[in-house]
């Protein structure tokens, strides 16, 4: 089989005939008549899956949504696996099959799975149109996919969005939050996709993501990602974020010191590099630290 891979988008694949025998030096096609290829409008979504939780969602339409034997075969599941929606779940079983109330994996949505093993999650189906998937909040928590197949600036992928005033977006490892004097802030500086977030609304709301995705890349998170710290997260579903400013003699404007959080074990929770504000003429930190319930934490 043939496969087309757009590799400025990570691992989106599609078939494409004819088959081609291999035939030792042997050429095929030439510059009045290649070899032409048709592609179906089938791609494969490839999600890198690591050993604990992951926060994640889909840009396809898989046939095989509700179907989670099918939908997750890719995965080596171990028993107790677990997959969740904002309400319901499946879980691995020892009879090798999912079982629970979650009805179906869609564009739209994020899931968390948590897994025994480093894993690949690859989903078969037709691309998502994000301008035809309105994207609707209920005032609080809402857990929302990202439909795209490039990466967004959040200001771009959140464009359709009339926010308000301390609405909160999160990944697993960065967020941002609106003001509604500079916009959003924070070191959730671009949506991906094949990930998950969390949306806190501060109101019932609705928006599409724009078709902007199909064409163009936006930006990473790199900016202020931690480099120094080994961050221990994935063993935790849950996160909470923190706004911090760091008061220290010689911090220039352009510091690349991190602020890191750490358990009563030594554990490293959270770690992320500080941000420069010129609106405040300070340093701030946009901190997600990992766990799942109430302890004490350290920083260095």
């Amino acid at each position: 089989r043939t496969k087309i891979w757009d590799a400025s988008v990570g691992a989106i694949l599609t078939e494409v005939t004819p088959k081609i025998n291999f035939e030792s030096n042997s050429l095929k096609g030439s510059m009045t008549t290649p070899v032409i290829f048709m592609a179906n409008n089938l791609f494969a979504q490839t999600i890198p899956i690591t050993r604990g939780w992951n926060w994640i969602s889909l840009n396809v339409e898989s046939n095989e949504s509700s179907q989670f034997d099918l939908l997750l075969k890719t995965l080596n599941s171990r028993t107790d696996d677990l997959v969740k929606g904002q309400k319901s779940h499946r879980i691995f079983k020892k009879s090798k099959t999912w079982k629970g109330s979650l009805e179906a994996m869609t564009p739209d949505n994020a899931y968390m799975l948590k897994s025994s093993v480093d894993d690949t999650l690859v989903i078969d189906g037709v691309l998502a149109n994000p301008t035809t998937r309105l994207i609707n909040l209920v005032k609080g928590w809402n857990w929302i996919g990202f439909n795209s197949i490039r990466n967004l600036p959040i200001n771009q992928a959140l464009g359709g969005l009339n926010p308000q005033n301390e609405d909160l977006i999160k990944g697993k490892d960065f967020f941002a939050v609106y003001d509604q004097n500079i916009g959003w802030i924070g070191s959730l500086a671009a949506m991906k996709p094949g990930e998950g977030y969390l949306y806190k609304s501060g109101t019932s709301n609705s928006f599409y993501y724009p078709i902007a995705g199909y064409y163009k890349s936006g930006i990473d998170n790199d900016a202020l990602k931690n480099t120094h710290f080994n961050v221990q997260s994935d063993e935790f579903q849950s996160n909470m974020n923190m706004v911090a400013m760091l008061n220290c003699d010689g911090l220039d404007k352009d510091s690349k010191q991190t602020l890191a959080a750490f358990d009563n074990n030594g554990k490293c929770r959270g770690a992320i590099k500080l941000h420069y504000m010129n609106e405040i003429k300070s340093h701030l930190a946009f901190l997600s630290i990992a766990g799942d319930g109430s302890e004490e934490l350290n920083f260095k």
